[in-house]
């Protein structure tokens, strides 16, 4: 009994631990957050930038952004990927046809030697 008592009252304690260290968490996460949003602004041109978009220089210009770059590398990489793949997939089943058919005249040689042996 006693042991559960005791059991009980530790833990009351660690959960009123626990959201203390939450709300610590959660406070410095906001401050993290809106130090970034500060910082964004206080960086960028509010003229020629829109805040939290593409800038007009880079529209003006045409020039592809880096997202789009490696977006763009990856569909290409996966492309090349899927044509390997087939080439693959391909190359193994004209070999086993092949193997098929070298069994398949095997099989007919043997039984024409039987035949003649018999």
């Amino acid at each position: 009994m006693v042991l559960i008592t005791t059991f009980n009252a530790n833990w009351e304690r660690l959960i009123a631990v626990n959201h203390v260290n939450l709300t610590v968490l959660m406070f410095l996460f906001m401050v993290c957050a809106f130090e970034v949003v500060l910082w964004k602004l206080t960086l960028t041109d509010l003229s020629r930038v829109d805040v939290f978009g593409r800038s007009e220089a880079n529209d003006i210009n045409g020039s592809e952004y880096e997202e789009d770059i490696y977006y763009g590398d990856l569909r290409s990489n996966y492309e090349r990927w899927i044509r390997r793949q087939t080439h693959y997939r391909h190359q193994v089943w004209r070999l086993e046809q092949e193997e098929v058919t070298q069994f398949r005249v095997q099989q007919q040689q043997r039984r024409q030697v039987e035949r003649v042996i018999c």
